[in-house]
């Protein structure tokens, strides 16, 4: 078996090449499973979100002039909505916390993507 030091600055601790979970850190500074997963948030998604960001990067809503920094669908993946850029929406964080909580808005028109006024739920 090979042993090799723990890569964390300054620990110093020998383990194993590598652990039965696959990590090189020694037990210490294992790190737990990755919230970004767990939440959707993975590479593509993150890809997918920084081009819409790009392509809209004020917020959606009717009226608003805000940098958008959150990127919500259209209609809810649970519901069957997909990322296509059809069904995504630019949102500042005060206009996605009213949409969690259940306000109703009115989404600015895309005359390049075709979509005309909508109430965004």
């Amino acid at each position: 078996m090979i042993f090799r030091t723990c890569p964390v600055r300054g620990c110093g601790a020998t383990v194993p090449e590598r652990l039965v979970n696959g990590s090189r850190r020694c037990p210490k500074h294992q790190r737990g499973p990755s919230a970004l997963r767990s939440t959707g948030s993975t590479w593509l998604w993150r890809k997918i979100r920084r081009m819409q960001l790009t392509r809209y990067p004020l917020c959606e809503v009717e009226g608003c002039l805000k940098a958008a920094t959150v990127v919500d669908h259209f209609v809810d993946r649970a519901l069957g909505g997909g990322d296509d850029p059809d069904n995504l929406v630019s949102m500042c964080r005060s206009h996605h916390g009213l949409k969690t909580s259940g306000h109703q808005f009115r989404l600015r028109a895309r005359p390049r993507a075709g979509r005309a006024e909508a109430t965004f739920a």
